[in-house]
């Protein structure tokens, strides 16, 4: 009687080894995605929370050191509002912008480039300007509506401020 040695795996083994490893790679699989899902989930509304708090900041301080706004070029209480303020930062005279266009907050500087204070992949779908004038000064009240979606579900979020153009009473 001959006892002949196992040389390797039969066609059943491999065929079994390979379903396993599919199953587990399958496994892992939906568990990073679902696990990446729940991170999107979970950080979507801060990130929107940081951009409507930067807008306003920003908008709040460039308002500040206005002397005037230009009416022209400006759009008052409509959703796609637009001002432009002449600003003044010792003798240096100077005009900013700030409009929504196109799902997005942008600011100009003069007759410098465009910058968005907003990403592409959130929508400014709001920014509602209100002129605030007194015999004394001059103020706007602003409001920025964002909109994005979480969880399968379309939500807005709402940021506002006023300020004063400080220079406008002096």
């Amino acid at each position: 009687m001959t006892i002949r040695a196992k040389g390797g795996f039969t066609m059943v083994e491999l065929i079994l080894y390979v379903a396993g490893m599919v199953a587990l790679m399958l496994a892992i699989a939906t568990l990073i995605s679902s696990m990446y899902g729940f991170y999107r989930d979970a950080t979507i509304g801060p990130r929107v929370d940081r951009i409507g708090i930067s807008a306003i900041d920003r908008i709040t301080k460039d308002i500040r050191t206005g002397v005037s706004i230009n009416t022209e070029l400006s759009r008052f209480n409509v959703p796609t509002g637009a001002v432009s303020i002449n600003t003044q930062s010792g003798t240096d005279l100077s005009t900013k912008f700030f409009e929504l266009s196109n799902g997005r907050l942008i600011y100009k500087e003069g007759n410098g480039e465009n910058q968005y204070l907003s990403p592409e992949d959130i929508s400014v779908s709001g920014f509602n300007l209100t002129s605030i004038s007194t015999p004394v000064s001059e103020a706007l009240k602003f409001e920025i509506t964002i909109t994005y979606e979480n969880k399968g579900q379309t939500k807005d979020k709402n940021y506002s401020g006023v300020a004063i153009l400080r220079h406008s009473y002096e």
